[in-house]
C-alpha cells in the first residue's frame, strides 16, 4: 500500500513536472492581424472578408486591427480559463502617410506630395469591469468605424460553446475606450502597435509593418500573424508577421490560400474541461 501511494505521488509530481515544461513564454496578448487595405482598395485577387459579406468590399470594413489572449501558462488553466485584467491598458500605434496613388491618407491625416508623415494614436482600455477578465483564447478586434460607418458596432458577446471566440470594440465606444492622437487608423506604411498595462509596462511590440527583416504591407492586403501555435510567439520581431490577403476578421487566421490556420486549441483548451 506504501508502495503503491509512493507511486500515486511520483506520477501527480511527473503531471505538474510536464506541465511546467510547456508553461509558455509567450506574451499576454499579441497582435493577431490588422487592415492595411485603402478606403478605395479592395483585397487583391478578388477576395472578401466574409464578416463583411460574400463580395468584395472597398476598404475591407474601414482601419481595424486585432488581439489575440494567450493568457498565462497551463498551470492555471481552469473551468473558466486563465483570465488577463486589461483594465487601463494602452494599445498605442503609428505610421507613415503617403499622398500617392498606393497610399491614402484619411481622418487625422496630413501629407504633401509623396513625403510620408507620421500619424499616430493610441486607445486607452477604460475601467470598465469588462476588461477585469479576459480570458485566454478571446479575439478582440477594435474597429475605426461602426456598422453605419462601414466597420462594425460593439459586441461584447462572447460564448465559446457556440463557437464565438471574438468581441468588437468601436474606437467610439467611450464606456471602453477612449482615443488620444489621432483617429485610429490602420492605413499606411509600418503601421505598428505597442501594447501597455495599465502601468505602462510593454506587454508586446512594437509589432507590424517594419518590425523585423522586411517591409509587407500594402494597401490590397491584410498584416498578420501566420504562426500554427500561438503560444510559441515570444517576441513581435521573431514573430511571423506579413501580409496577406486572406482576411479573416475576427477569427483564427488562415493562409495558404485557406490551407493553413492558426491552432488556437492551447490557450483555449480550458473551454473542452
Amino acid at each position: 500500500m506504501l508502495r503503491s501511494g509512493l507511486l500515486n505521488i511520483m506520477v501527480c509530481l511527473g503531471v505538474f513536472a510536464g506541465l511546467a515544461e510547456t508553461a509558455w513564454a509567450a506574451p499576454l496578448v499579441i497582435l493577431n492581424e490588422y487592415n492595411a487595405v485603402g478606403a478605395t482598395q479592395f483585397l487583391n485577387g478578388g477576395k472578401s472578408d466574409p464578416a463583411f459579406g460574400d463580395a468584395p468590399v472597398a476598404g475591407n470594413g474601414g482601419s481595424w486591427f486585432e488581439l489575440l489572449v494567450i493568457g498565462g501558462n497551463p498551470q492555471s488553466l481552469t473551468s473558466t480559463g486563465t483570465t488577463v485584467d486589461m483594465r487601463g491598458w494602452t494599445l498605442s500605434w503609428q505610421s507613415q502617410q503617403w499622398q500617392n496613388m498606393d497610399w491614402q491618407a484619411t481622418a487625422g491625416g496630413t501629407n504633401v506630395g509623396n513625403t510620408p508623415q507620421t500619424l499616430s494614436g493610441s486607445l486607452q482600455l477604460s475601467q470598465d469591469p469588462f476588461w477585469q477578465t479576459i480570458r485566454s483564447g478571446t479575439i478582440i478586434t477594435f474597429t475605426a468605424n461602426n456598422l453605419a460607418q462601414g466597420g462594425k458596432d460593439t459586441d461584447t458577446g462572447f460564448d465559446p460553446a457556440q463557437g464565438k471566440w471574438n468581441v468588437n470594440i468601436w474606437a467610439g465606444e467611450s464606456a471602453l475606450v477612449v482615443t488620444n492622437g489621432a483617429l485610429l487608423n490602420t492605413t499606411g506604411r509600418q503601421w505598428q502597435l505597442t501594447i501597455k498595462d495599465g502601468n505602462g509596462t510593454v506587454v508586446f511590440g512594437p509589432a507590424g509593418d517594419g518590425v523585423g527583416p522586411k517591409l509587407h504591407a500594402r494597401p490590397n492586403k491584410v498584416f498578420k500573424l501566420e504562426e500554427v501555435r500561438v503560444e510559441t510567439v515570444t517576441n513581435a520581431a521573431q514573430a511571423h508577421y506579413t501580409a496577406g490577403t486572406t482576411s479573416t476578421f475576427g477569427q483564427l487566421n488562415q493562409w495558404g490560400n485557406g490551407s493553413s490556420t492558426e491552432d488556437a486549441s492551447v490557450v483555449r483548451a480550458w473551454a473542452q474541461q
